[in-house]
């Protein structure tokens, strides 16, 4: 009797850790098919695991139009989470093509080469993102250290991942975003 005991509890404890993996499993890789788009659409999202498309579907709900639009631009900003690699302020060039973004740190976080190569990456992000955004310019203490434009990205067609949170997915995993 006490082995047999001794097996229903091992039996019990069993069927409880795997229901319990099964929740936590598909609470976070569960598959979501439709979302409401920033515009009131809704956009079919496939079989993209939600734990990186909720972070593609906040960012490409903070797209802008217009590289003029300060409070826009700073959202995406916030969500990009560029306050991690420092202290910065922003410019936006608007008189006159090409449109440009301008973030001056004045006091980084990481080290130089960390900062310029995370920015090359927003970069690419905020030009998919930015719609009439031509250059994204980077500073660090009033020296320039980067410029990236649509004419000298290694991404064709930078725009088109803007049009939808599934193709700026797809760019975010392209880029090395999520690693």
């Amino acid at each position: 009797m006490d082995n047999k005991k001794k097996i229903v509890i091992g039996v019990a404890i069993l069927i409880l850790l795997v229901t319990i993996g099964g929740v936590i499993y598909y609470t976070i890789y569960k598959n979501v098919t439709d979302r409401e788009t920033f515009d009131g659409k809704t956009e079919n999202l496939g079989n993209i695991p939600v734990d990186t498309t909720n972070n593609s579907f906040d960012l490409y709900n903070s797209k802008t139009e217009y590289i003029g639009n300060n409070s826009n631009v700073s959202k995406l900003l916030e969500r990009l989470e560029i306050y991690e690699l420092g202290n910065y302020t922003i410019e936006l060039k608007t008189d006159i093509e090409p449109y440009a973004l301008i973030i001056e740190f004045n006091d980084i976080r990481l080290d130089e080469e960390k900062v310029n190569e995370k920015m090359n990456m927003y970069s690419k992000i905020l030009l998919a993102l930015i719609n009439n955004a031509d250059e994204i310019h980077w500073k660090i203490n009033d020296v320039e250290k980067g410029i990236v434009t649509v004419s000298n990205i290694d991404i064709d067609n930078i725009k088109n991942y803007g049009e939808s949170s599934e193709k700026l997915h797809s760019l975010l995993i392209n880029i090395g975003y999520y690693q």
